[in-house]
Formats: C-alpha cells, sequence, structure tokens
C-alpha cells in the first residue's frame, strides 16, 4: 500500500490545472514557461498514478479521560484514490493533459497558430 498525503497530491493537481487554463490569456513569455511547468506537473502525476500510488488522508482522534489527560488514540485513514491499478486510468488523463500542453506550446511557437 503506497499513498501520497491528500495536500502533496493538491498542491500538484491545482498549480497544474491552473497553469494549463493560464495558457489562453495574455501573459507573455511568462506563459511558456508556466505551459512547461504544467506539463512537468502532470508527467510527474501521471508517473506517480502509474508506479501504483494513491492518495490518503490521515486522521488522528485523540481520546481523554475525564481529567484531560490522553488515554490512546485512534488513527483512521481515508483512501481517496486507492492504489494499484485501481489508479491507473488517471495515470492515462494525467499523460494527455501533458501531452495537450506540449502541443500546444509547439504549435503556437513553432508553427505559429495561435492559441485562441
Amino acid at each position: 500500500m503506497a499513498f501520497i498525503e491528500l495536500g502533496l497530491y493538491l498542491i500538484l493537481v491545482v498549480p497544474a490545472a491552473v497553469f494549463t487554463f493560464v495558457m489562453f490569456t495574455q501573459f507573455g513569455t511568462a506563459r511558456i514557461a508556466l505551459q512547461v511547468l504544467a506539463m512537468a506537473l502532470f508527467i510527474g502525476l501521471s508517473v506517480l498514478h502509474a508506479g501504483g500510488f494513491g492518495v490518503s488522508s490521515e486522521q488522528t482522534t485523540t481520546m481523554l479521560n475525564p481529567a484531560g489527560n490522553p488515554v490512546g488514540s485512534n488513527v483512521s485513514q481515508i483512501i481517496i484514490i486507492p492504489d494499484g491499478e485501481d489508479a491507473s486510468w488517471l495515470s492515462y488523463i494525467y499523460a494527455a493533459l501533458a501531452i495537450f500542453n506540449i502541443t500546444s506550446l509547439f504549435r503556437e511557437k513553432v508553427f505559429n497558430v495561435p492559441n485562441r
């Protein structure tokens, strides 16, 4: 069971999605860097899911006695995206988004076709 934390996953997914949609706005030369960064983040996410990693969140509950002293604790793991082959389809989605970013970059910079 190989899992990454939900916070790290969101730190990777949210900027990649934002940078992908930023390419449709006017940012000048910063737009190229954001497209390349989004492509790299999506490739990293694709490799994570292809490697069998899932996404989970842990919650720790501490039990207290009437005096307020800790008696015990309970750790529960909430699985958001399962690991193994159950999440391999996400690998293909992230790879497609990475390919979309790089092809739109090449289309605009090499073939001089605007993204609008």
